[in-house]
């Protein structure tokens, strides 16, 4: 992945043949080494942790579908996306 141009979270720097890619996966990897990632999922839309939260639960209850899921997280993102193109 690292010789395609990406950045793979764990990649095999020894193997990536091109300077500057292996620069960046370098510098992701210290990124990486210092703890500098976390999971943030309010980015996407203010509040969202809630809302992926409530349907996570219903859907390991039993009493929502992954289809009813996808809506219910589609809803606020975008009504907040419609919000922006204003």
């Amino acid at each position: 992945m690292a010789n395609a141009g990406g950045i793979p979270i764990r990649a095999d720097l020894e193997k990536i043949t091109d300077p500057k890619v292996k620069e960046l996966n370098e510098k992701f990897a210290q990124i990486v080494a210092d703890d500098g990632l976390s999971y943030y999922p309010d980015w996407p839309v203010p509040g969202y942790m809630d809302t992926l939260t409530q349907g996570l639960q219903e859907m390991i209850a039993g009493t929502m579908t992954p289809a009813a899921f996808n809506d219910l997280i589609a809803g606020p993102y975008n009504e907040f996306k419609a919000t922006l193109s204003q």
